[in-house]
């Protein structure tokens, strides 16, 4: 929090999230997921996974609040400047991955923080330049990196299961 990090936040508004849909609060439930989705896009992945269990009426209602809520930067500041803005956030962290990871620290995910503990990394390219080897492995950058990415895949793979059985259950 300190930091400005979020993410416990919004995990947090998935999971009341999940609990409100077990309880039948569609609208409440539709609306976290939706603010989450404006705060970090993540949420908004499990729009396929309700639409996979046949959770229609809180797909849409995340598509609806998420598009209300995306739509308040143009009334905001109208069309021009909001279509900038979202522009500028593209190239800045979904078009411009490669530059976001040499700007940021190496482990703020869990690919990179595989790459930092299975592999030796270059740290003078970074914003983290004084730090210290920490590898524990030497796997090649390559191969920690395709590590890091089927951890991340296991993760949200249980991620997501588990918040599907918690909604279910609960209804």
């Amino acid at each position: 929090v300190r930091s400005a990090n979020v993410h416990v936040l919004v995990v947090l508004m998935v999971l009341a999230a999940a609990v409100g849909w077990g309880a039948g609060q569609q609208r409440g439930a539709g609306s976290l997921i939706a603010a989450g989705g404006a705060i970090k896009v993540f949420p908004l992945y499990l729009v396929p996974v309700l639409a996979i269990v046949r959770e229609w009426r809180l797909s849409l209602r995340v598509l609806g609040f998420s598009a209300a809520l995306w739509a308040v930067p143009f009334v905001a500041f109208g069309t021009g400047r909001a279509t900038d803005l979202y522009l500028q956030w593209w190239q800045d962290v979904g078009g411009n991955v490669d530059r976001l990871r040499l700007e940021s620290r190496l482990d703020v995910s869990l690919e990179s923080a595989a790459v930092r503990w299975l592999s030796p990394v270059d740290y003078s390219l970074r914003i983290d330049r004084a730090y210290p080897q920490v590898n524990v492995l030497n796997l090649g950058t390559d191969r920690a990196r395709q590590t890091g990415r089927v951890l991340t895949l296991l993760v949200a793979l249980v991620s997501l299961i588990t918040f599907v059985r918690l909604g279910l259950s609960m209804a």
